[in-house]
């Protein structure tokens, strides 16, 4: 049986959802809490409404997002601020129709306002500043202002997601919401306060016993919830009732004879738990409880094989599989509850096709895994995969002997900590740092699990929750707590202290000052949100064809803020002004920059700002029509984009093709076929026929 295909009937359940399905399309919205503890159909419950939300023309976004379960001992979705709602902006972004629109604009000016569409770790917290601030001011009824204390992050959040749901009503399903953090909560919370005027349909599903065992930030809303249930509702799934796992199981087999026996043996042995249930079907699916006429075998009472509990059913599926499948799925295990093809292959040491390959053999014979798409995980998009039952995941990660488990964690941290080692983008380095930490910390690294944490704990500083923090110095005290000297200072102890401290000062001054941070239609505090926010403007002004105001913006903002910025951030803007001063003309002052820029470079190497330079540098002498030396920089450019985002490749090989069409090579086709290749990979679907005719 594909687990996937498990007829759970919820009718009750399925009405409540079609009726604030109905009223969130006439711009009402509701939150539905669905509790229940693992194998009582959450997930599956989930998927249905989503299934629902997702026919044609039905009116609504629909998305599914489910938050971290923990990578050993380490609670990785308490350290994650907004996780489950960065990745829901993540696909309504993929799906909005305005991603079209950027392709056109980036078929129009392929040499360098690429950048206005690159996804590149970290854009959608960037994304969320600048939609939040646009809907705060023309929608101020509508936005975080009606609310006072408000965090600053928690209400860019907000109105981010208000604003999409003002355009067309979001349907957004959050499993395993009991892992989440304490922002999160945050933010939903405040949903809840403004459900008769914002077009938005929440569910989330979470386990009671994980809430009150591991005291989940969910708790405080949960209690919140009672206090207030208009358009709140609480689902909790029981167990089928004794007529139900009779239909269930009625459904379930081709040709079934009705048997009393059977059906009261498998209640039983099941407590009528809908996933327990469905495992011993699976079971007998493959070991037929009948004979050829439909009965029940005159032995299967006395039959030591057939399994005593859902367990052993678990426990005899698994039996099934060679030792190679059993590795291979005990390799993906250590990775979390859910796992990526790009780190199985590396644990592996294959390439990511034979991975996929593999996997999807497993998942066709076994459903003990499945595909859940790509997603982007340590900065690389990659096809991601889960084990369908809690259960199957712990019991391949416990069969791991001791070594092996330690072995699999530092492998999966030394490949992290080169990821993070190699990533130029600071908001990368933040996402890498939780997952770096778990697995290091289980590999037994603690000086590497601190350190990561530390820089965790101060890139989740500008959330301004000092829940999060202290989630931090939490797990960096488990971590330390059996350390044999414990009264020697620690310098990362301290530090986090602080971060802290001052987190618990800067929460206090925002419930004084209200949303006065919120009011500021301009102010972007941090230097990587002003740069930016800057770049944005700029590329927005070429796009414009302000081509002026672009080169003058760009070079007071490198001028004011030269020792600030990285190498890479100024030869991103060094790029644009170049490409700007193409665009008017001024091919004198393209040059002069292009040599400021190369001399940048020469002093301080650095890959993805060599990348843009050399590409937007090979335009510029490909109009002086000195031709071999701008391939000469493309060349360049292709070495240096091998180990860098596809977007920067797709650059690099449209600037090969469309320079070669220019000389009539008869290799441009070659790299016209690459490009599209790539273009195709990254979704660009309008890019290729746009640009490539």
């Amino acid at each position: 049986m594909n687990l996937n295909n498990i007829n759970i009937n919820f009718n009750e359940f399925d009405e409540l959802f079609a009726t604030c399905l109905n009223e969130v399309r006439k711009g009402k919205g509701s939150v539905i809490c669905v509790s229940g503890e693992t194998g009582f159909g959450k997930t599956h419950l989930l998927k249905n409404y989503l299934e629902q939300a997702g026919v044609k023309n039905s009116g609504v976004a629909p998305v599914y997002v489910q938050c971290d379960a923990p990578i050993g001992t380490f609670k990785i979705g308490n350290l994650q601020p907004m996780q489950p709602f960065s990745r829901a902006i993540e696909k309504i972004l993929s799906k909005t129709k305005e991603e079209k629109s950027a392709e056109k604009k980036l078929a129009k000016s392929i040499g360098m306002t690429i950048l206005a569409t690159l996804p590149l770790a970290g854009e959608v917290f960037y994304a969320v500043k600048e939609l939040s601030k646009d809907w705060r001011q023309y929608k101020k009824d509508k936005s975080s202002l009606s609310f006072k204390n408000i965090n600053t992050v928690t209400a860019d959040y907000y109105d981010s997601i208000v604003a999409f749901a003002d355009n067309i009503p979001v349907v957004l399903m959050i499993d395993d919401m009991h892992w989440c953090d304490v922002q999160s909560v945050e933010l939903l919370s405040l949903f809840s306060q403004s459900l008769n005027k914002i077009p938005i349909l929440i569910v989330i599903a979470y386990r009671k016993s994980i809430l009150q065992s591991h005291s989940s930030p969910l708790n405080n809303f949960l209690t919140q919830v009672h206090l207030n249930k208009n358009s709140i509702y609480n689902i909790v799934l029981e167990g089928f009732s004794k007529e139900q796992c009779n239909k269930f199981i009625k459904s379930s087999f081709k040709g079934y004879k009705e048997n009393k026996q059977f059906e009261d043996w498998i209640y039983s042995q099941t407590d009528g738990i809908p996933g327990s249930v469905s495992e011993f079907i699976r079971y007998f699916e493959n070991k037929s409880p009948f004979d050829e006429k439909g009965n029940l075998r005159p032995d299967f009472f006395s039959d030591t094989n057939i399994p005593t509990s859902v367990q052993t059913a678990f426990s005899q599926i698994v039996g099934n599989l060679s030792d190679e499948e059993s590795n291979t799925l005990a390799i993906c295990s250590i990775e979390g509850r859910e796992f990526t093809a790009y780190m199985i292959s590396q644990l592996l040491n294959t390439d990511v096709l034979t991975t996929i390959k593999k996997l999807r053999s497993l998942q066709n014979k076994t459903g003990i895994i499945r595909s859940i798409g790509t997603q982007l995980r340590y900065g690389i998009k990659s096809t991601s995969y889960e084990f369908t039952q809690a259960y199957y995941h712990n019991l391949f990660e416990k069969s791991l002997e001791y070594e092996e488990y330690i072995a699999l964690h530092s492998q999966i941290a030394s490949i992290l900590k080169q990821r993070y080692e190699e990533a130029e983008s600071e908001l990368l380095k933040q996402e890498i740092a939780p997952y770096l930490a778990a697995h290091s910390a289980e590999s037994g690294d603690k000086e590497t699990a601190k350190s990561m944490l530390l820089i965790a704990a101060q890139s989740a500083q500008k959330f301004g929750n000092a829940g999060i923090i202290q989630e931090f110095y939490d797990n960096y005290s488990s971590i330390v707590q059996d350390d044999a000297d414990k009264t020697q200072n620690n310098p990362e102890e301290e530090a986090l202290v602080e971060i802290l401290r001052k987190s618990q000062i800067k929460l206090a001054e925002s419930v004084d000052n209200g949303n006065q941070e919120v009011f500021e239609n301009n102010g972007i505090k941090s230097e990587s949100q002003d740069f930016l926010a800057i770049r944005k403007t700029i590329v927005d002004y070429y796009h414009k064809g302000n081509f002026s105001s672009a080169c003058d913006l760009a070079n007071s903002y490198i001028e004011s803020q030269m020792d600030g910025l990285t190498v890479s951030d100024k030869s991103q803007l060094y790029a644009l002004v170049i490409k700007s001063y193409i665009e008017i003309g001024d091919i004198e002052k393209a040059t002069n920059f292009c040599e400021t820029a190369l001399n940048l470079l020469e002093k301080s190497p650095d890959n993805i700002g060599e990348c843009f330079v050399y590409n937007v540098c090979s335009i510029l002498y490909s109009l002086k029509n000195q031709n071999d030396s701008a391939m000469k920089y493309l060349i360049e450019a292709s070495r240096k984009a091998l180990s860098l985002p596809p977007e920067l490749r797709l650059l690099t090989l449209s600037n090969i093709a469309l320079l070669m069409d220019k000389n009539k090579s008869g290799n441009a086709n070659k790299y016209y076929d690459a490009a599209r290749k790539v273009s195709s990979a990254l979704n660009f679907q309008e890019f290729a026929s746009d640009v490539f005719k």
